[in-house]
């Protein structure tokens, strides 16, 4: 073999090795692109896998909410509808339950959270039956919102869920790293392969970097496609976590910082991210009674494992404080290092406030009871010293030098009735009846009460429009609201002194202003009263007509006299508005329509009551009453007899029916009732007359009371001319109805 022969064998042997060396290289280059096409398809998979797994994760949480929320709505309103989602998902949420853990497969970590949910539901599940069942069964049953049962189920959802979020967040991640590094890898390959091809094949370079080009771009392409794709997931998931109702988050003890899952910023007046996500602005955000507790029991869920839960107040930007409940679990690493806290927070500052507004009206119920009960027991004293007191009067000459002492004696007496009339009012059991009423000598009897008790460093002056128009109310009423201001005018003052002015004077009241306020357009009277004492700060006029609201003292003042004397202004139509400012004094204009119309109501006008031979059946337990009553009916002509029960009245009459011909009765007695007698008397004759006797217009309608056969319904206590009015009524009128004891 010659050398021409060898030297073409090297060269072919040569040229057959470098045209293996980009083969080769192309091999690789081809099997590295299949891996990564293959890696990111795989990742491609588990991604949208793990979109499946949280679709069915939402899917239960979706379910759960439902019925809680339900439940929940349920035992609070016990309307039917709320437990329609309950009756509805109850079935179906094993099945979500058993379809999620089939997902998981055999990720043992996400199936112990599932068992863990479902351990959690089956107990729920169970306190929830037994809740319905003495819900439906009448029987008292715990509270949902003091029960901590459903509110560990769904943190077990949630801690599930932002589990899955997490997984879900971390997967993304490296799908996205993947997609840079298959792009980075791919590239230095193509310019490799580039390179050598250039090199040793020239003439062939231009269709090969064309093939190339043409590839990295169909790569580039489909990267960028991912990246969109991760970024539209990325906002999907942004926006559930923003329309959730709860707010999710994860502390990282180690790095003092916080990552939010929701509109924290909103909530709290911040612009987006304004709201730092450090621990220790999170720390200085609570209110100070709340700081100590809140970090008390997170360090202890950290050390021990076991749930954290505290509702606590958080600081807005604005200065103000919301209630939030915050829910949460450490996890653990393998070594049993807290890595991460994650956890739920609710805004629950709407149900503070009802429940605070629950605990306010059943306080208000407890003491009307209690006032009810006095005036109840106070009314028979009350018309046992008003009967000896007219027969005083009657008995003794007019002109007689006593007189003058039992008008004194009569004033205090109808002072007092309306003072019961005040409290019935203030614990519901009292209507009033609302009729013209001038103010002057209503102001003039108030301001003579009022300079009794002035120090002399303290003047009066008062300031009356002539010609005023009456307006519709109660006497009574109207006079306490006056004493009411003005003693708490005097003790604004003190003993420093000042000025106390009270105005009356006709206002009128366009439409413009109606609108803009609870009057309604007209004339109104206006009644101020000012003072030039201390004044008050704007947080203290913004409460000043809450119930058991008071600056004063412990001992020196309820926080009821306001609130009685805007509930008083309320019920007449009018409206009462305060003025003031802290060092300069407070000034309270009220309001009430003007009533035009007269009405005069006389006990002159009455014609004298007589009797004749009629006989009257009087029971009541109080012996005083019975004697009272008995004095007064005959003289005005009756035959009256008395029993002190109703059972041995019912006797009575039993054995003489035709004997009487009117029965008045108490309505509250012991063993029987004055209702109960009046049904009794009413099945022995249809047609006798009764005269029912109460201290509360509220304890029997008059549909009820035309049934027993009631003529007459008359309030405690009653005067003479009263009850001979009842009686003249029943014993010779037709329609019931029920009397009124207002003074006129």
């Amino acid at each position: 073999m010659d050398l021409i022969e060898v030297s073409g064998v090297k060269f072919r042997s040569a040229l057959i090795k470098a045209l293996l060396m980009p083969v080769v290289l192309a091999v690789a280059l081809a099997g590295g692109l299949l891996w990564q096409i293959h890696n990111l398809l795989s990742i491609s998979n588990a991604v949208d896998y793990s979109d499946k797994i949280l679709a069915q994760a939402y899917s239960c949480n979706k379910q759960l909410t439902e019925m809680n929320t339900g439940l929940r709505g349920y035992l609070i309103t016990p309307h039917p509808a709320f437990l329609e989602p309950y009756k509805k998902t109850a079935p179906n949420i094993r099945d979500s339950f058993n379809q999620l853990a089939d997902m998981v497969g055999n990720n043992p970590m996400q199936l112990r959270r599932i068992e863990a949910l479902r351990s959690d539901y089956e107990k729920w599940e169970a306190w929830s039956q037994d809740v319905l069942a003495l819900r439906n069964g009448g029987g008292n049953y715990t509270d949902y919102s003091t029960n901590l049962q459903g509110e560990l189920l769904m943190d077990s959802m949630r801690t599930l869920l932002t589990l899955f979020i997490t997984l879900q967040t971390e997967l993304r991640d490296h799908q996205s790293n993947s997609a840079a590094e298959a792009t980075r890898r791919t590239t230095a390959g193509v310019l490799v392969l580039a390179g050598v091809l250039a090199a040793l094949f020239a003439l062939f370079a231009r269709r090969q970097l064309t093939a190339l080009s043409r590839s990295y771009t169909e790569a580039i392409d489909a990267t960028r496609k991912h990246a969109e794709a991760l970024r539209e997931n990325e906002e999907q998931f942004r926006q559930m976590a923003l329309n959730a109702s709860d707010l999710l988050y994860i502390r990282y003890p180690d790095k003092e910082r916080f990552s939010w899952f929701g509109n924290v910023d909103s909530l709290l007046g911040y612009e987006d991210c304004g709201f730092p996500r450090t621990q220790k602005a999170w720390i200085e955000s609570l209110h100070p009674d709340d700081r100590e507790g809140v970090t008390s029991a997170y360090q202890r869920s950290c050390s021990r494992g076991e749930p954290f839960q505290q509702e606590y107040q958080i600081r807005q930007k604005n200065g103000t404080y919301l209630y939030w409940s915050d829910r949460g679990r450490p996890v653990y690493d393998g070594q049993g290092q807290v890595t991460k806290f994650i956890g739920a927070c609710t805004d629950i500052t709407d149900r503070q406030r009802l429940e605070r507004q629950l605990r306010q009206s059943q306080k208000m119920e407890a003491v009307g009871t209690l006032a009810g009960g006095i005036a109840h027991d106070f009314n028979n004293i009350l018309g046992a010293i008003n009967g000896y007191w007219e027969l005083a009067v009657a008995d003794f000459p007019k002109d007689h030098a006593a007189q003058s002492h039992l008008d004194q004696i009569g004033r205090a007496v109808n002072r007092a009735k309306g003072l019961v009339r005040q409290i019935l009012s203030f614990s519901r059991e009292q209507e009033h009846t609302h009729r013209p009423v001038q103010l002057k000598p209503v102001l003039d009897e108030a301001i003579d009460l009022l300079r009794a008790a002035l120090p002399s460093s303290i003047e009066i002056r008062q300031h009356v429009e002539s010609n005023l128009p009456a307006v519709m109310g109660d006497a009574t009423q109207i006079h306490q609201v006056i004493m009411n201001l003005g003693t708490n005018a005097l003790h604004a003052m003190g003993e420093k002194g000042g000025i106390l002015e009270i105005r009356l004077n006709v206002v009128s009241i366009d439409a413009q202003t109606a609108a803009r306020s609870e009057l309604k357009e007209g004339t109104h009277v206006r009644v101020a009263i000012s003072d030039t004492g201390q004044g008050m700060e704007r947080a203290v006029v913004e409460r000043i007509f809450e119930p058991f609201y008071t600056t004063k003292e412990q001992g020196k003042g309820t926080g009821l006299g306001l609130y009685v004397v805007h509930s008083i202004i309320k019920n007449l139509g009018g409206a009462i508005s305060v003025y003031s400012e802290a060092g300069s004094g407070t000034t309270f204009n009220i309001y009430l329509p003007a009533q035009f119309s007269e009405e005069a109501r006389s006990a002159e006008e009455h014609a004298a009551i007589s009797g004749g031979n009629k006989r009257i059946l009087f029971v009541d337990d109080e012996q005083s009453l019975l004697e009272i009553g008995h004095e007064i009916l005959e003289r005005q002509g009756y035959k009256v007899t008395t029993s002190n029960n109703g059972t041995d009245a019912l006797e009575m009459f039993n054995a003489h029916p035709s004997d009487f011909d009117l029965v008045i009765t108490d309505s509250t007695m012991p063993g029987m009732s004055g209702c109960e007698l009046a049904a009794k008397l009413t099945e022995l004759r249809p047609d006798l007359p009764i005269i029912l006797v109460t201290g509360f217009t509220s304890s029997i309608t008059k549909k009820k009371a035309s049934e027993l056969g009631i003529r007459r319904v008359l309030l405690k206590p009653a005067t003479g001319r009263e009850l001979g009015e009842a009686v003249s009524h029943a014993l010779f009128g037709e329609e019931m109805s029920h009397g009124t004891n207002t003074p006129g």
